[in-house]
């Protein structure tokens, strides 16, 4: 990728992108002091569909229920209220529970992709382990795993990759995964609230406090 070729050559920790239109921080002190900086905010600008052409209406609702509802993008209670929902599924101990299954699904990919002698490691390995790591700590039945990935990488298009500029296409499988997950994971969430396991879902849907229980967009947007 240009983006990538572009960090390679250059020493710069922060510096204005022309290809993304933004600026990009890559020093670990110099990302820490601006995360921690009260004085500065996220401010995206709205997407087109092409160059030159004026913001999309559509690409906007997209990227303001993302603002609304995105933990790396709150400040002050809102981001407080979002990290303590949160933070039972990064706590040590949970994290040590997936730990195995997590490997064995790595070998599975890598073992998958060893007969051709070839992989592209990021959309091949990396991207779907991501992928199926959140729906086990969900608690994604197997049964919904395909569909779940299928809806995730339809969301993916437009929000793995920062660009000025989202296509029609990728716009309009971003609003079909964004609404077929929020489907998905509201039938997971009915049954969790019916039928608690040991997963984040039911973490999340059974909060004894309603008042900080997530909405279904919170949830979906933060997976």
């Amino acid at each position: 990728m240009a983006i990538e070729a572009d960090l390679r050559q250059r020493g710069d920790r922060l510096y204005f992108s022309t290809d993304l239109e933004e600026w990009v921080v890559t020093g670990h002190s110099e990302m820490v002091t601006m995360l921690k900086h009260s004085d500065i905010r996220v401010v995206s600008p709205i997407p087109s569909t092409a160059p030159g052409q004026q913001p999309d209406p559509r690409a906007e609702a997209l990227l303001r229920k993302l603002e609304a509802h995105e933990l790396l993008l709150l400040d002050g209670p809102g981001h407080r209220r979002l990290r303590r929902a949160l933070a039972p599924a990064f706590l040590p101990a949970a994290v040590d529970r997936l730990g195995p299954r997590i490997t064995t699904m790595a070998r599975n990919l890598v073992d998958a992709r060893a007969a051709t002698g070839q992989v592209e490691v990021l959309d091949e390995i990396a991207a779907p382990l991501v992928r199926m790591t959140v729906a086990t700590a969900l608690g994604v039945p197997e049964q919904d795993r395909e569909e779940f990935d299928t809806l995730a990488r339809k969301i993916s298009k437009i929000f793995l990759y920062s660009t000025p500029h989202w296509s029609p296409d990728a716009l309009t499988q971003a609003e079909t995964g964004m609404a077929g997950l929020t489907a998905l994971v509201g039938r997971l969430a009915d049954d969790r609230r019916a039928q608690p396991r040991d997963d984040l879902i039911s973490t999340l849907v059974n909060d004894p406090d309603p008042a900080q229980a997530l909405s279904m967009e919170e949830i979906v947007v933060n997976l």
